[in-house]
């Protein structure tokens, strides 16, 4: 997940399986090794990354794809070309990304061909271009939204309507979303109402209703270990929001143990510390380090993710050697990292 986050990214891309890994929370400190870049060092590395970016937004896997173009919207002078190329890709995915981007980004010189998005068969696609009028001041499609919301039968879709109505910031939205958070799925897979009803009460909180972090935060604490994924969901949302009034929560989630003895899966440790930089702490590129040779692809990218969020500059020693992993999912969340640390 390009942006360790959720949203459209959910349909193309899914938690991989748990992996564990070393003990130690992000509690504990540990400096980086190496002398930090000079500005040409961090510019240079800046380009080659960007051009990589660029070149894996035409890859031949819409997942890649979908992600690179992610990773662009770190750079928003240099994503336009790729924004406008991805409203005509073959997937309903990418496109739903590019019409993400383009509303997240204030593109209304692009917004414009949203319109004709609103008639797509994919009601991702749907959605996604009502947001991205709505963003550029166009309304014409919040009904869109708004259907998809409380009558779509798919969790996923669900969530994606909710996660767009907290982006636009509209507080005239949460008598809505507390018409859909109480309206049940009985036929829908369990662990999907989970992951939805957790977005649905991010949605909330950045709309003003501050006690829906409440089941979010509760959400750190595991029954079983098939509540793992909504464990590392409710820890991204935590840093989305900007909760730091569940900072110690996190730290301790990132040095847990099970019931076993054995450290939090990969995901959810990696998603917490991810969260605490988001929140200013940022002490865990120790557990990045831990997972940046795992044998999991997405484990490896997930723990370049979070070094880029950390943002120091001595981070290029550890990914620059990682663009040229032989894993494209991997390349493309190294490139987005070291897009991200080097933002001017």
């Amino acid at each position: 997940m390009a942006r360790m986050g959720v949203g459209v990214a959910l349909v193309l891309v899914g938690l991989s399986t748990g992996m564990t890994g070393c003990a130690g929370g992000v509690g504990r400190s540990e400096r980086a090794q190496g002398p930090a870049p000079d500005a040409v060092m961090l510019s240079q590395a800046r380009e080659r990354a960007i051009g990589l970016l660029d070149e894996l937004s035409q890859h031949a896997d819409p997942q890649i794809r979908g992600n690179a173009l992610e990773g662009l919207l770190d750079a928003p002078g240099r994503s336009q070309a790729a924004l406008a190329r991805a409203l005509q890709d073959q997937s309903p995915g990418v496109r739903a990304i590019a019409l993400m981007g383009i509303g997240r980004a204030r593109r209304a010189e692009l917004a414009r061909q949203a319109v004709g998005l609103l008639g797509e068969t994919s009601p991702y696609v749907r959605v996604s271009a009502a947001y991205a009028l709505a963003a550029n001041g166009d309304t014409s499609g919040m009904g869109e939204i708004a259907r998809a919301l409380l009558h779509a039968e798919d969790p996923l879709l669900r969530s994606h309507a909710a996660m767009v109505l907290g982006e636009l910031g509209n507080r005239s939205a949460l008598p809505l979303l507390r018409e859909a958070i109480g309206k049940p799925m009985t036929m829908a897979p369990a662990g999907q109402v989970r992951l939805m009803t957790l977005q649905m009460s991010e949605a909330m909180v950045k709309l003003g209703d501050v006690d829906q972090v409440q089941p979010i935060r509760a959400a750190l604490y595991p029954a079983r270990s098939d509540d793992l994924e909504a464990t590392a969901l409710a820890a991204g949302i935590l840093g989305n929001v900007r909760d730091h009034g569940s900072i110690d929560q996190l730290v301790l989630l990132t040095a847990r143990l099970d019931q076993q003895g054995k450290p939090m899966p990969a995901e959810v440790r990696l998603s917490a510390a991810y969260a605490l930089a988001k929140l200013g702490r940022r002490q865990g590129d120790f557990i990045a380090r831990a997972y940046l040779t795992d044998p999991s692809g997405p484990i490896r990218g997930q723990a370049a993710l979070l070094l880029g969020e950390i943002g120091r500059g001595e981070f290029l020693g550890d990914l620059e050697p990682m663009l040229a992993d032989p894993d494209p999912r991997v390349r493309v969340h190294v490139a987005t990292a070291i897009v991200r640390l080097t933002r001017p």
